[in-house]
């Protein structure tokens, strides 16, 4: 499980970046496929599909199909996401926001329709807690379907953990009229 909380993680980095201003945001299709290829690969083990050390992205449906008898969905549309990949990284087309917005609505379905098929749970329903190292934290985070709460918890923790001190020229500093460091910011005065 703790990989397909990465999955999860991941994914929604992915969608995070696609919905970022042109052109920055397709880089997110990047991510997006390898949100779907990591799931593919943590599909395949756990349907226990003996997989050759290396897979192009689309042989996974059959083998998965083939080796456990489970066809996966969205096939099509994972192949779009493939050319679109593809396209982008090694032939230098950027995709517009529409082709952008299409992919992630896409990898979407694809993990929310095949997660209850291979896992037997609701892609919205994988704990996030899974993802946090620190067991300790992990035991304090609130479970249930809200995976993004757990993630966002953690990183607040992470955040006020310690770390090697900054250079002195920097320093945070409070927003004018705030009383908490929610909202500090960094002063390179």
């Amino acid at each position: 499980m703790r990989r397909l909380a990465f999955v999860q993680m991941f994914f929604h980095q992915s969608v995070d970046q696609t919905r970022r201003p042109e052109p920055l945001g397709v880089t997110g299709i990047l991510g997006l496929h390898d949100s779907a290829e990591s799931f593919l690969q943590v599909a395949a083990e756990q349907l226990g599909v003996a997989l050759p050390p290396f897979v192009p992205f689309l042989d996974y449906f059959k083998l998965i199909r083939n080796g456990a008898g489970v066809k996966l969905s969205r096939q099509r549309e994972m192949e779009d996401l493939n050319s679109l990949r593809v396209n982008f990284k090694h032939r230098g087309t950027l995709p517009g926001a529409t082709a952008t917005a299409d992919a992630r609505e896409d990898v979407r379905r694809f993990l929310e329709e095949n997660t209850p098929l291979v896992f037997g749970i609701g892609f919205a329903d994988i704990d996030m807690a899974e993802v946090i190292p620190q067991q300790l934290i992990a035991d304090k985070v609130p479970g249930g379907p809200t995976p993004l709460s757990a993630l966002a918890t953690w990183s607040r923790l992470w955040a006020c953990s310690p770390r090697p001190t900054r250079p002195s020229s920097i320093r945070p500093v409070l927003a004018a009229g705030t009383r908490s460091a929610d909202s500090v910011t960094v002063s390179g005065r």
